[in-house]
């Protein structure tokens, strides 16, 4: 993760797509991603987007996280 500036940040991960628990069929995935963190007291509110390239073909993910501090 890089964050450049504030609460953005830029996501380069690797990962596994899983197609079912009892199968070998499973593929490599990479994924290129932003996110912004919002701050709300002792809640974070996180919208993010991604764009997941899986066995030549591209997918586009939207996201939201909400943590809370502790």
């Amino acid at each position: 993760m890089l964050k450049p500036a504030g609460n953005l940040f830029f996501v380069v991960a690797p990962g596994i797509v899983i197609v079912d628990e009892e199968s070998t069929d499973n593929h490599f995935l990479f994924r290129l991603g932003a996110g912004y963190d919002i701050d709300l007291g002792n809640i974070s509110l996180t919208p993010t987007v991604n764009l997941d390239f899986v066995e030549g073909e591209e997918s586009l993910v939207f996201g939201i996280s909400l943590g809370k501090g502790f």
